[in-house]
């Protein structure tokens, strides 16, 4: 019977090989590993560790000159910049599902920097900052309104996948004209009850991004008798 010889590994080898320790200290503000120099850009930034956002002032927040701390400042500056990209963002096809679990941590964050009783581990190693109440109110006003932007985001991509799907139903399965006339009549009355209802700050973004997949939702219902009498194009 033929003997394998096995190759022994160095000891080096084996103990490099090994998954590392994972501590909270990754996750707390190190400000002291980011660069203090002005002519750095990092030194506008306020950081944890891997995750920067541009940095934000008092002023915007509409509060007066108060000493913050870092997570503080960070906080305050990452719910900034939120509203900022989640503005920008289109809500249908380059919306993620990933913006729900940022705006709860940074929840979370608020409730172990600002509510009593609330998260004692996580504010052993944030600090407390019960006592700053003037911060404390403008940045509860900002994440209010992120989390409003997010909701009517989260609709808009939910009448977008019916779209979507209806898409291709009609593509695929439904080869009747007159079939084809009521999902669009449908997907036309779904989307004009959700505008409806939108805030009127964040209707016309949410109607016109919908409207586009609207009209080529139309295109596939070019032989049935009255979809472009009674649906014409509405792109603003």
């Amino acid at each position: 019977m033929r003997r394998v010889a096995t190759a022994v590994l160095p000891r080096a080898a084996v103990l490099g090989s090994c998954r590392t320790v994972y501590t909270i200290y990754g996750a707390t503000v190190q400000e002291a590993s980011v660069a203090v120099n002005a002519d750095k850009p990092e030194a506008t930034h306020r950081s944890f560790a891997l995750n920067h956002s541009p940095d934000t002032s008092l002023n915007t927040l509409g509060v007066s000159a108060v000493a913050l701390t870092d997570p503080e400042a960070y906080l305050a500056s990452a719910v900034e910049d939120d509203i900022r990209r989640l503005l920008a963002v289109d809500w249908t096809v380059e919306f993620d599902s990933f913006w729900r679990d940022r705006v709860r941590s940074h929840l979370m964050t608020f409730d172990t920097l600002y509510v009593p009783d609330r998260r004692p581990l996580r504010r052993f190693f944030l600090g407390n900052a019960v006592h700053n109440v003037q911060v404390r109110d403008a940045v509860k006003k900002r994440l209010n309104y992120l989390e409003s932007i997010l909701d009517v985001a989260e609709a808009t991509e939910k009448h977008y996948s019916t779209v979507a799907k209806t898409r291709f139903l009609m593509q695929r399965e439904v080869f009747d004209p007159l079939q084809r006339e009521k999902l669009l009549a449908r997907c036309y009355e779904a989307v004009d009850a959700f505008t409806a209802s939108c805030p009127a700050e964040f209707q016309r973004k949410a109607k016109t991004e919908l409207e586009l997949h609207l009209s080529n939702l139309r295109h596939w219902t070019c032989d049935s008798p009255n979809a472009k009498m009674w649906f014409p194009r509405r792109l603003a």
